[in-house]
């Protein structure tokens, strides 16, 4: 459905790979003078972008993305330099496509502390899994992994290529 690698060295758009769809990358200080761009690091393999959980972030009209509902995988690289601090418990997504009144969708992201969560609404109900002991560590890369089964009524998360944690909805 989407990929982005964010290797862009400078710029305010960042190429969807899976599309071609350019997509927008929204900064606080894109209508400032002076403009800058986007903060960008040194990623995994080439650039990164700094997303902060204020100052930037991507965005797509819902119209355009086609929400899988059936299975999902979700797979990001994150270095968090800080966690909020959280205080209406509220997940700080990393990746979402959620309308958790309607239960649709999914939110992978953080909370507290390094704790972090993957969320999928059936239609039905919300439901979550969470890193259960397994913390992502400040200023370093962790690769995490989401993946949500609609038949088999399973979601499972992964860090850094191991299993952390699996729910089963229904047996």
């Amino acid at each position: 459905i989407g990929y982005w690698t964010f290797d862009e060295q400078n710029g305010k758009i960042a190429i969807d790979q899976a599309t071609g769809i350019p997509d927008s990358i929204h900064y606080i200080f894109n209508k400032q003078l002076p403009l800058s761009d986007p903060i960008r690091r040194k990623g995994i393999l080439k650039g990164s972008l700094e997303f902060d959980g204020f100052s930037s972030w991507i965005e797509r009209n819902a119209s355009s993305f086609s929400t899988p509902v059936n299975e999902i995988s979700i797979s990001v690289w994150v270095a968090p330099r800080a966690f909020e601090q959280g205080d209406s418990s509220r997940l700080s997504t990393i990746v979402n496509q959620q309308n958790i009144f309607n239960k649709t969708g999914f939110g992978l992201g953080m909370f507290r502390h390094g704790s972090w969560s993957f969320q999928v609404g059936t239609g039905e109900s919300w439901v979550e899994v969470c890193d259960e002991g397994h913390p992502l560590p400040r200023r370093q890369w962790s690769y995490l992994v989401a993946t949500y089964e609609a038949s088999m009524g399973k979601m499972t998360i992964y860090m850094n290529g191991e299993p952390i944690f699996q729910k089963v909805l229904f047996r």
